[in-house]
């Protein structure tokens, strides 16, 4: 029973992560893939673009992925959304398979519950987000390595793992160091010039990447020692799910809990093996690296991130998690009661995580699709901009990168056309506006003086959002028209709201459509067609 009720939970996640996928994937960039497809766009391309930083990264394996699956498949962002669930499945058939040396317990079926449950929805809808399920598939592919019989064979595997983990950003280096040891003390057992080779190399790209890291980007890096600790525990816990971020109190202090405790069991049961088990040793001195690996990621996370933690992360530290389970599994005897109550959990972590993930994935969808549309419709990127590039998922505030995607053909902003000519024609209106739940109100715009193409409103967001709507609503000829535009997120961040309008509106207001802290209106433009 137990041999075929892990395999095919395995597959029936498996085939539920490419549903979900195949559901809410949509061929658009996404947050950072706007500004780095401008990048990789410009005429003056260089392959050099491959292993500059991307924040403190270097990303060189996957950013050669990422604009290799664009360019083989003419820019369809959901060929990377796949690679990723490749990466990851494949790296669930890595430690299944190592486990499996032991005999299967139902409690294995962990391994696939943490690395396919729909809380990895962030890594499964963003192309680039092959940046991490790379990592994840060399750190499993380690894993499954040393626990081969050959050592010979183990070493040989797990250096293929490290060369390829060491180029992917500072979760390769995370990872690779231990990595490198431990290939490194094989090679000095066998007294193996060749087993030597990549553990010497990779140990100077790491030294390398280390001496050449710019500062941290984020505000919230270098916390103190309790921040530090907090984060750290913070990202462990995230392997569970964005739940260990966004849950109750109660259950954030359960899964942080249980994200430290796997771990330091796996530790445990791997360093007595080390001990005791002197046939085991190599094995286990393997395994012992890779959750070094795992919590050396957590502090450097902790260090560079602090408290800006996000749904970004589920997918490396799940990997961390399952390296965990498998060490005990192979160098520890956890009785029954325990592998009922793992088994179960396993079964509450992609319970938990569906209903959020659903929704989640929905929102970003409709976002992602209602952009397309306008873009298909052929709406110039002075209206694209205005309406969408305030929200973080689509950033381009300023409509270069759209511009960049119409040069280049792709996809439906081909039909983007240029920008008209217009002159800005500034209107006195209220100078916020309301703020309140739901619809809080709006405020009157004088009507357009002559045929117009739209109306700018600048605005200063009053407090930082996950998402906000405001309308446009008029009439011209007695028909009524409504249309919506999305601020910048973040308190203090100014944009450009830009609708586009019929040729004479009258009877204007303009107000928020959502939840609101309120909007500075900072100026207001009727956009005349230039003469």
């Amino acid at each position: 029973m137990t041999a075929r009720v892990v395999p095919l939970a395995a597959a029936g996640l498996f085939a539920a992560a490419v549903g979900f996928v195949a559901a809410f994937g949509s061929n658009c960039p996404h947050s950072d893939e706007w500004y780095l497809m401008a990048e990789v766009l410009r005429p003056d391309f260089s392959w050099a673009w491959v292993t500059a930083h991307h924040n403190e990264h270097r990303y060189v394996l996957a950013k050669s992925l990422w604009y290799a699956s664009l360019r083989l498949t003419d820019f369809d962002f959901r060929a990377g959304m796949f690679a990723t669930l490749a990466f990851v499945g494949a790296a669930v058939a890595l430690l299944l398979a190592a486990v499996r040396r032991g005999g299967w317990s139902v409690a294995d079926v962990l391994i696939p519950a943490v690395l396919l449950h729909w809380g990895h929805w962030f890594a499964w809808l963003m192309s680039y987000q092959m940046a991490f399920s790379a990592v994840v598939f060399c750190a499993a592919g380690f894993a499954w390595a040393v626990t081969l019989e050959c050592e010979k064979r183990a070493a040989g595997f797990a250096s293929a793992f490290l060369a390829l983990a060491v180029l992917n950003g500072g979760f390769g280096v995370g990872w690779g160091g231990p990595m490198a040891l431990w290939v490194g003390w094989v090679a000095w057992r066998r007294r193996s010039v060749g087993l030597a080779v990549v553990p010497l190399l990779a140990a100077a790209h790491l030294a390398f990447v280390l001496l050449t890291t710019p500062a941290p980007v984020s505000r919230h890096a270098r916390p103190d020692a309790a921040g530090f600790l907090t984060a750290a525990v913070g990202y462990l816990g995230l392997g569970f799910g964005p739940a260990g971020l966004e849950g109750s109190a109660g259950l954030r202090a359960v899964l942080a809990a249980a994200a430290v405790l796997l771990p330091v069991a796996g530790l445990l049961a791997a360093g007595r093996a080390i001990l005791v088990r002197p046939e085991e040793r190599v094995r286990a001195a393997g395994l012992v690296a890779g959750l070094v690996g795992h919590l050396a990621v957590a502090g450097s996370v902790a260090w560079y991130r602090g408290e800006g933690l996000g749904e970004r992360f589920v997918t490396p530290s799940a990997v961390g998690l399952a390296v965990a389970w498998l060490a005990v599994r192979r160098h520890a005897r956890p009785p029954r009661g325990v592998t009922v109550l793992v088994a179960v959990a396993a079964g509450g972590v992609v319970w938990m995580n569906a209903e959020d993930a659903y929704w989640q994935a929905r929102f970003q969808h409709t976002i992602q699709e209602g952009l397309l549309a306008d873009a298909g419709r052929g709406t110039p990127a002075l209206f694209l901009t205005g309406k969408h590039g305030g929200q973080w998922q689509i950033a381009d505030p300023t409509g270069t990168h759209y511009a960049a995607l119409r040069d280049a053909g792709v996809g439906p902003f081909r039909r983007t056309p240029p920008d008209p000519a217009f002159v800005a024609v500034p209107v006195a209106v209220a100078e916020a506006l309301p703020a309140g739940d739901g619809e809080p109100g709006a405020v009157a715009v004088p009507d357009a003086p002559r045929p117009v193409l739209g109306l700018r409103v600048r605005v200063e967001q009053l407090a930082t959002v996950g998402w906000q709507e405001v309308a446009l609503v008029w009439s011209d000829g007695g028909v009524a028209h409504r249309e919506v535009a999305h601020p910048a997120t973040s308190a203090g961040q100014r944009h450009d709201l830009v609708f586009e309008t019929t040729r004479l509106p009258t009877r204007v207001r303009l107000g928020a459509s959502s939840p609101s802290a309120g909007l500075r209106i900072l100026a207001a433009e009727w956009l005349v067609p230039a003469q």
